[in-house]
């Protein structure tokens, strides 16, 4: 277990410095395991077209998916290969063209599609030195791929592009190809740490609780793509403020009577407080090129975190989400009926 985003996310907000009254802070964390046991199949194939070369990924996953993963799926491939991503296509194969798979989704895409994705492409570049080296006269270990070229490491007159690899591989009657049918197995409990700060303001008169900002931290292993990474973290954080502050579908004698959006509230662009993201980027998670999840952590804890700072601000706990203004006023005028304790 790390310690650590729990440490940089107290830090930040120590640094911030106000705790005006009726503000409070609270803190929730997660842990989440790494490690879904499932099955995908990636076949990677490279043609020599004239003087470019193409690389195709096919794939099996699940529709749903298909159109988020494209992306990172292609930058595994091309950043085994030494190619820029545009190089790469991706195809979703169906059972003619391979065996039956139910495919990937969840919180498995990239765990379990991206390390067969990645373990094809390993395959593909051992065969593209093997074959450079016959052309070179060279040893594959003194050669490397970038920018779409066979390099020798030491420097040197020929650098071969990855057509001119592929088409003297084709007229030795030779391909270059990679299936590859991944299985993820059992690994040692690996974990995605989450720690989440909150900072609300409660309105003691009516109840209202308006969170001011939130903090939250990762222990993300390697982030493949940052921009995706954020995505993932923002989105589950707006998921987690409507899930703790006004999503109820509430039941009144066995029938549901939130019945349209109009009456179950969700966030809107003008409810989200400023949102900040720590990281902690360590290598030694189970995905491709030791990534860890990222896709559900940051919705969890900050209906804690919420409920917490309400308690801090206002003294009042509430246990049942959301934390809606009338659940606060009741339960602060009950606590001002009480008898004081002596």
């Amino acid at each position: 277990m790390n310690a650590r985003p729990y440490s940089l996310a107290m830090d930040r907000l120590r640094g911030a410095g106000l705790r005006p009254t009726r503000q409070r802070l609270a803190l929730a964390k997660l842990l989440f395991e790494n490690g879904h046991r499932h099955v995908t199949t990636e076949q990677l194939h490279s043609e020599a077209q004239q003087a470019s070369v193409r690389v195709s990924l096919a794939t099996v996953y699940n529709t749903l998916h298909q159109f988020t993963e494209v992306g990172l799926l292609r930058e595994i491939v091309a950043e085994v290969l030494g190619l820029d991503p545009s190089a790469v296509r991706v195809r979703v194969g169906d059972t003619r063209s391979f065996a039956a798979d139910s495919g990937t989704g969840g919180s498995r895409v990239t765990h379990v599609a991206g390390q067969a994705a990645q373990e094809a492409a390993t395959q593909v570049r051992g065969q593209i030195l093997e074959e450079a080296a016959a052309l070179l006269e060279a040893n594959p270990d003194d050669l490397e791929l970038r920018g779409g070229r066979v390099l020798p490491k030491g420097g040197g007159p020929r650098r071969p592009a990855l057509a001119e690899v592929a088409a003297a591989a084709a007229r030795r009657g030779r391909t270059i190809d990679a299936p590859v049918r991944k299985e993820v197995g059992q690994y040692p409990p690996i974990f995605n740490f989450c720690a989440q700060v909150a900072e609300v303001e409660v309105d003691r008169e009516t109840g209202q609780v308006k969170v001011l900002r939130v903090i939250t931290a990762h222990d993300a292993g390697t982030i493949l793509n940052p921009l995706g990474f954020q995505g993932q973290i923002n989105g589950g954080l707006i998921q987690a403020l409507g899930f703790a502050t006004m999503e109820e579908l509430r039941v009144e004698e066995g029938c549901v009577t939130t019945l349209s959006l109009g009456d179950f509230k969700i966030p809107t662009i003008k409810d989200i407080p400023p949102l900040a993201t720590v990281v902690v980027e360590r290598p030694v998670g189970p995905g491709p090129f030791k990534a860890k999840s990222i896709g559900e952590s940051s919705n969890v804890p900050l209906g804690a975190a919420i409920a917490n700072a309400v308690a801090d601000a206002v003294g009042v706990r509430i246990t049942e989400a959301p934390v809606t203004a009338e659940k606060v006023y009741l339960a602060l005028r009950a606590g001002a009926r009480a008898p004081a304790r002596r």
